[in-house]
């Protein structure tokens, strides 16, 4: 065997060698990647709840204020202090859909995108000031409840109803988005 056959064996098996080694390494990165868009959806989710719970809290501090958004009572006669509170809340509600819309389109493994469509439809339906004051802005101030708007066809506005009790609206309403955050499988 020539010198010139030794190198070319030994070059062979070095690119062998070479592949081995970046086939492993993109196995590697693609399980990476699957664990940082797992970690980003959980971020951007939970990041999410934690502003509806604020909401949800503001709502909790003056319980009066929820039948503007879940009740649909109007806010027509109210006086402008209170008038004010409410159409605030009801902008920082429209921000937290318009976030939680954006982040189920955008991030891959985010499933629930069509519960946050539901809630957002929901209390599009249940909430006179937040309805008119996404009607009143222009699509470009919440991009994905426009989107959502014109996908959906005209929101129907619901009756101002008796108010539920307070876990009725979790418990009873299939809209409300339900999460999982464990990751063993559900039995």
């Amino acid at each position: 065997m020539s010198i010139a056959e030794v190198t070319q064996i030994v070059g062979a098996c070095g690119v062998i060698a070479s592949l081995s080694i970046l086939s492993w390494q993109s196995r590697q990165l693609v399980k990476q990647m699957k664990v940082g868009n797992s970690v980003a959806t959980l971020a951007a989710m939970n990041t999410g709840l934690d502003r509806l719970h604020s909401f949800i809290g503001r709502l909790a501090d003056d319980p009066s204020l929820r039948q503007y958004f879940y009740g649909g009572v109007k806010v027509d006669e109210l006086d402008p202090m209170t008038r004010n509170k409410v159409e605030s809340l009801a902008e920082m509600l429209a921000d937290i859909l318009d976030y939680q819309l954006t982040s189920a389109k955008y991030l891959p493994s985010v499933k629930d995108q069509d519960d946050w469509s539901d809630f957002s439809v929901y209390l599009l339906e249940r909430s006179p000031v937040l309805r008119d004051l996404i009607e009143g802005s222009p699509d470009e101030w919440w991009k994905e409840i426009a989107n959502l708007r014109h996908s959906h066809g005209p929101i129907q506005p619901i009756a101002p109803a008796v108010q539920p009790e307070a876990g009725d609206l979790i418990r009873r309403n299939p809209a409300f988005p339900r999460f999982r955050w464990s990751t063993t499988p559900r039995r």
